[in-house]
């Protein structure tokens, strides 16, 4: 694997129970050996993936930082600037290799459909804003401007990915 390439294991479908010792991602399917390379990794990379899975407007992210217990290591992603942090500590690290988990959407074929007034919409047909210098390179970097979850528009039937 080149070194700015890594590979991401995706669990949907499934949700996030407290089994007395941590949280654990129960239920559900895993897409496994899915590979990306850095300067191809984006918001919208993120959510041509979640509609090619059938998921239609919204869906809540997270990813395990590596090499940190999946029950501790847990990391929102709900924006550009997380999927930059993602993927460069994927590719920093000695595996490559990372987990991403999808809960709280609205899935063809699921019949759960979650909405809420704090929710961010990500254009498919948009491009990506310009990143900044914080958010490409600084971990603590928040610019408050970013809810819990991250949504998406795909009924205007444009293909961005």
């Amino acid at each position: 694997m080149g070194e700015s390439e890594f590979t991401i294991e995706l669990l949907h479908g499934g949700k996030f129970i407290d089994t007395g010792h941590g949280l654990e991602y129960l239920g559900g399917l895993v897409v496994e050996d899915l590979h990306y390379e850095l300067d191809e990794w984006s918001l919208q990379e993120i959510v041509s993936l979640l509609k090619g899975l059938g998921y239609k407007e919204y869906a809540k992210l997270w990813w395990n930082e590596p090499g940190v217990d999946s029950k501790l290591g847990l990391k929102e992603l709900k924006s550009y600037g997380d999927a930059v942090r993602m993927a460069r500590a994927l590719v920093t690290d000695s595996v490559k290799h990372g987990i991403m988990s999808v809960v709280d959407g609205y899935r063809e074929g699921n019949g759960v459909e979650s909405k809420d007034s704090g929710l961010i919409e990500v254009e498919v047909d948009a491009e990506s804003e310009p990143s900044t210098k914080e958010d490409r390179f600084d971990d603590s970097a928040d610019d408050g401007e970013h809810e819990d979850y991250l949504g998406f528009n795909v009924e205007d039937g444009v293909d961005g990915g």
